[in-house]
């Protein structure tokens, strides 16, 4: 079985990072926008119970886009990666058996014309 040499490119390697970091910075946002919400409760300005709803669309406000930025840069890596190693199996010739060498298809050349000269002199003797 042959062996694929399947690398990242730069490219790929980048928005991978690039959605790492993004995927960090929104489990960050969740964090400070707990923090946030915490520090209302302890003051007494908000309950959560009576604003659920505006609680929920605080977090998503402050998190949703980079968790939405993460998966995209995420999804992009993985598009640059696939379309690279297709590029990288196209580049090889694809019917390899196929190929042949011109020294090669002489000695075919050869046979050939030897097969024929046996036939017309075995034609010729049965005459």
């Amino acid at each position: 079985m042959e062996k694929q040499n399947k690398r990242f490119s730069k490219l790929t390697i980048l928005f991978y990072v690039l959605a790492i970091l993004t995927f960090i910075y929104s489990i960050f946002s969740i964090y400070k926008s707990y923090e946030y919400v915490n520090a209302l409760v302890k003051a007494g300005q908000l309950t959560i119970s009576s604003s659920i709803g505006d609680v929920i669309q605080y977090f998503v406000d402050n998190s949703s886009a980079y968790i939405f930025y993460g998966f995209g840069f995420g999804a992009f890596g993985y598009l640059i990666y696939l379309l690279k190693n297709k590029e990288a199996k196209t580049d090889k010739p694809a019917a390899a058996e196929e190929f042949t060498s011109i020294d090669e298809e002489e000695d075919l050349l050869e046979d050939e014309e030897a097969d024929l000269t046996i036939e017309a002199v075995a034609e010729e003797t049965d005459e």
